[in-house]
């Protein structure tokens, strides 16, 4: 078997890494692959970079579109995707010569829908090329089912399976899925839709993508008021566990949802963001009108005591004790 894997990677100011990215692509061992650059309006010269890769490798599409964010440009990529598995890989990251042909022979010999291996976080100073470093792929691998892939999200014992770009899928699970334009988190946003609709999952140890650190990223920014789209993600996944009768899930989408809350509560106050007493007071009104959802798993005596303080105490006056407790770190 030699089907065709469709590779999507959204392009967005990287002309630094984008050649080592494409270039990493295109020494796959596989070969059938369709490769979609998908340069979402850069302003810097990524998008004379696309074009030139896909006048020496006929495998590459380019898609020239306004800036939409990452998501949208995923989805642009996903809308004309023809192969039979789909894979998005982050164009200032990298991967192994080997990571497709591994992923796929996983895929096709476990009869799997998803397949996830490992990852190593690389530095812009690092300089250590691993694209072509000796790899076992008779590593350890898990097999999930059904709910015990959804689990993972929470406890986390095999691997990350939340992104989505250290992992090879079967495209048909995208049928009625897309990335949410315009947000952060946006995995967290789509993929436990994806692992709901997976009859397995299988991880793989070894380690094949490389994950750039890089201070200008989205994710490595500091704190600003898209990161809340975190707070929607959870919100979103413990109604939806709710709809399929997944209780255990919503239970821990649950606990995971009011840490956030609280935990962005205290952010806000330290980071000087736009709007910040609006976004506290909110935080702080949202926790309240939740506290009967969050009640529905077991608590610790101090998570008792801290919803009885904001069941009973208005927002202004729990604004200033996060203020006053705040200042006391300091």
């Amino acid at each position: 078997m030699n089907p065709k894997i469709s590779v999507v990677v959204p392009v967005y100011k990287v002309e630094r890494y984008l050649p080592k990215c494409i270039d990493s692509i295109l020494n796959q061992t596989y070969r059938n692959l369709e490769i979609i650059l998908v340069n979402d309006g850069s302003p810097d010269y990524c998008g004379t970079i696309c074009n030139k890769y896909a006048e020496i490798d006929e495998r590459i599409c380019v898609i020239h579109k306004e800036n939409g964010g990452l998501s949208d440009a995923r989805n642009a990529g996903l809308r004309i995707a023809t192969g039979r598995y789909i894979s998005f890989i982050d164009s200032d990251d990298y991967i192994h010569s080997e990571f497709y042909r591994y992923l796929l022979e996983a895929m096709i010999e476990h009869k799997a829908d998803i397949v996830q291996c490992g990852y190593t976080k690389v530095t812009e100073e690092s300089g250590h090329d691993l694209i072509n470093e000796s790899i076992d792929k008779l590593d350890t691998c898990v097999f999930l089912k059904k709910q015990e892939i959804l689990d993972n999200l929470y406890n986390q014992n095999y691997g990350d399976t939340v992104v989505v770009w250290n992992k090879l899928f079967k495209l048909n699970l995208f049928q009625d899925i897309e990335f949410p334009k315009g947000k952060v988190h946006e995995d967290e946003l789509t993929t436990y839709k994806l692992l709901y609709q997976a009859n397995k999952l299988v991880i793989m140890d070894c380690k094949m993508y490389y994950y750039l650190q890089r201070t200008s990223s989205i994710m490595g920014a500091g704190f600003n008021h898209q990161r809340l789209n975190q707070i929607e993600a959870y919100n979103n996944q413990w109604q939806f566990y709710h709809e399929h009768g997944l209780i255990e899930l919503q239970k821990k989408a649950l606990r995971r949802l009011e840490s956030l809350v609280r935990g962005s509560i205290n952010r806000v106050i330290i980071y000087d963001i736009d709007n910040r007493d609006v976004i506290i007071n909110k935080l702080i009104q949202y926790y309240k009108d939740h506290l009967q959802v969050f009640e529905k798993y077991p608590i610790s005596m101090k998570t008792k005591l801290i919803r009885n303080l904001y069941r009973f105490m208005p927002v202004f006056l729990i604004r200033r004790l996060y203020i006053a407790l705040n200042f006391r770190r300091k």
